[in-house]
């Protein structure tokens, strides 16, 4: 079972994050987030933001953020694996909604708000493999390894 585990109190709320750019239009920033739950313990989330691209760089002070949690997280490795064609996650308060997909081969990130797509990116090999390091590096307890994680979400998935 995928749990929370302790951290250090002086430990950041922000952990490792993946940008996926795309100059004069947009990008798309994928950052490991410490939720506390409590007793010093912390949940391991992601939070994925949508923002302009704007002088070169991200503008972060207009963006639509969608929080995804270890089970969402556990199916986005499902689909960058090719274990299944559709992952989502969606943010109920602001009916926002992501979507991940491998449509033949090709990876796709997607940000929908009442059903209608906002925005997309066509993820690069180096940017799937960057976001499938970091959905592993979120699911990790204390003392687990990559392969640890690996092998409970291909268990999962009944690859093994």
């Amino acid at each position: 079972m995928l749990r929370g585990r302790a951290v250090d109190k002086t430990q950041q709320k922000y952990g490792e994050k993946v940008v996926c750019k795309r100059p004069e239009t947009l990008a798309v920033c994928l950052q490991i987030v410490n939720i506390e739950i409590g007793h010093g313990d912390v949940k391991q989330q992601i939070n994925v933001d949508f923002c302009a691209w704007e002088n070169g760089q991200p503008n972060y002070s207009v963006k639509k953020t969608v929080r995804i949690n270890s089970g969402e997280i556990a199916m986005l490795i499902g689909c960058l694996l090719g274990y299944q064609e559709k992952s989502g996650a969606g943010h109920r308060e602001s009916g926002l909604w992501l979507s991940f997909n491998d449509k033949n081969g090709d990876k796709f990130i997607n940000l929908w708000q009442a059903k209608q797509q906002l925005n997309y990116v066509k993820l690069t090999n180096a940017e799937s493999f960057q976001i499938f390091s970091l959905c592993i590096e979120a699911l990790k307890r204390e003392g687990q390894t990559s392969s640890d994680v690996l092998f409970e979400v291909k268990s999962f998935f009944g690859v093994i």
